[in-house]
């Protein structure tokens, strides 16, 4: 249900569904953490934005976790109950070349929490991992269907073919009616 905010702003309920993780950038003069994900990142900026934003995430119970959720509460984004339960958070390591290019190597569990959002948002966002990794790339696809027809649905694909299969990318679709396809 949408809010006031502000002069009388219409601030959005939305949801995000995707992975939070520690992005370990590694360069030739040292490593850096930064909270991440394609997940965290949308739902952060969102609620840097003003925007009314919970995230569908899994986190550890670790210092990392304990990173993230901090991060994201600085935006105002609530995480949904069920989020906080691995024995350790996610993470991404970014290697810099000479040229700046990045080079990735994943350390990601990713399981959807059993929790159920209480109320249909105004906007559900996925993308990403979250639709093709174990066993949430048939829960991902299943809330999607689940809210088809009630609120905006909204897809990042963000392909990464070192951790995606090429021909998994085109699965999400099947879930999507015909009519609301958007064009890449």
């Amino acid at each position: 249900m949408p809010t006031r905010t502000g002069a009388g702003r219409e601030n959005l309920d939305v949801i995000v569904v995707g992975e939070s993780l520690i992005d370990i950038i590694t360069t030739a003069g040292g490593q850096v953490e930064f909270a991440g994900g394609s997940g965290l990142n949308v739902a952060f900026w969102l609620g840097r934005l003003g925007v009314n934003t919970r995230l569908l995430t899994v986190l550890g119970t670790d210092q990392r976790g304990e990173t993230i959720r901090r991060h994201l509460e600085s935006a105002g984004v609530q995480l949904l109950p069920g989020a906080v339960r691995l024995a350790r958070t996610s993470s991404a390591d970014a290697s810099l070349d000479s040229k700046g290019s990045a080079h990735y190597t994943f350390d990601i569990e990713w399981t959807m929490p059993a929790a159920t959002p209480k109320f249909i948002p105004t906007v559900l966002h996925t993308g990403s991992l979250d639709t093709f990794l174990g066993p949430v790339a048939t829960d991902v696809p299943a809330l999607v269907q689940s809210l088809t027809g009630r609120c905006l649905i909204t897809y990042d694909s963000n392909i990464r073919p070192d951790i995606i299969p090429l021909p998994r990318t085109a699965d999400l679709r099947r879930h999507v009616p015909p009519g609301r396809r958007g064009k890449a």
